[in-house]
């Protein structure tokens, strides 16, 4: 099964949108999905005139080095 293709088609898929945040990281805009089995995952922001959903991490610099399990943190969604 492939990655859904923009936010209309992860919702069909089960996903749930929760929040926007910032990677630890890198700074970039995230947006914070709950998968159908209940994990969070960060997502590129989507905005309406495209249809590409990635994961944040598809891209952050961050993840080039060894991973750092906080460079995309929970602590850093939406200021919680």
């Amino acid at each position: 099964m492939s990655f859904p293709a923009n936010a209309g088609e992860m919702r069909k898929a089960g996903y749930r949108f929760l929040e926007f945040g910032v990677c630890d990281g890198c700074n970039a805009m995230v947006e914070w999905w709950q998968t159908p089995k209940g994990l969070q995952i960060p997502i590129n922001p989507m905005p309406a005139t495209t249809s590409s959903a990635r994961p944040h991490w598809a891209i952050c610099p961050e993840v080039l080095r060894p991973w750092r399990k906080e460079a995309v943190s929970k602590k850093n969604r939406g200021g919680k």
